[in-house]
């Protein structure tokens, strides 16, 4: 996954509710689950057909987590919610800017890419 076209892709293959966990340990970061490790750093993106959600952790931590369909900084949460913002911006996570604006639709992609730019993975599970 490289750009949008490829986010959009995945998120489609993954279906319509999945939960993907990426830990970062001391040989780097891995997609696994969130029980099997002591990672040091946590991504998990998740959807479900009512909601979607990304959360970023360090050492047990959230920094921030928000709903990548509307990430206003009055619905993020965590100890700095703010930390993942350049990416955000740069990815086109952003709230709506009126009704006529779709970047929502796209929200679970942008979210999938969020996570490839911290981790370095270019790719969820097979």
């Amino acid at each position: 996954m490289r750009n949008l076209e490829d986010a959009r892709a995945l998120a489609d293959r993954l279906g319509e509710s999945y939960q993907l966990v990426y830990l970062k340990d001391e040989s780097g970061w891995s997609v696994g689950a969130a029980e099997d490790s002591n990672a040091a750093e946590m991504i998990v993106v998740s959807r479900t057909p009512q909601s979607s959600h990304f959360a970023y952790a360090v050492g047990g931590e959230t920094v921030v987590a928000f709903d990548p369909g509307y990430p206003a900084p009055e619905t993020m949460w965590g100890s700095d919610p703010g930390r993942l913002s350049h990416l955000m911006n740069a990815l086109g996570l952003r709230p709506p800017d009126d009704d006529a604006d779709e970047s929502w639709q796209d929200s679970d992609a942008r979210a999938l890419l969020l996570a490839e730019r911290v981790t370095g993975l270019l790719e969820g599970p097979a």
